[in-house]
């Protein structure tokens, strides 16, 4: 997965954009939010190997500024 989520992060460095660390792809199976997790910053080679038959979701989350998330009161929705 590192070598993906390195792939998914080199642009956002080039350009200047914020990566949310605190949100990240997951597996899918029984539950929607499975493991693996899978972050869009990981160093090449490591984390988990794809093996065939497993289902993740690549959720790169990013802003055109500072990456800091803010939490709403209703527990719910996230804000830059």
């Amino acid at each position: 997965m590192g070598d993906i989520s390195r792939q998914l992060s080199a642009p956002c460095v080039n350009t200047g954009w914020g990566i949310v660390r605190e949100l990240v792809g997951h597996g899918v199976g029984h539950e929607l939010h499975e493991d693996p997790e899978i972050p869009i910053t990981a160093a090449p080679g490591t984390g988990p190997v794809l093996k065939a038959g497993m289902t993740i979701a690549v959720e790169p989350i990013t802003t055109l500024g500072s990456p800091a998330i803010y939490e709403e009161k209703d527990g719910w929705t996230l804000r830059t």
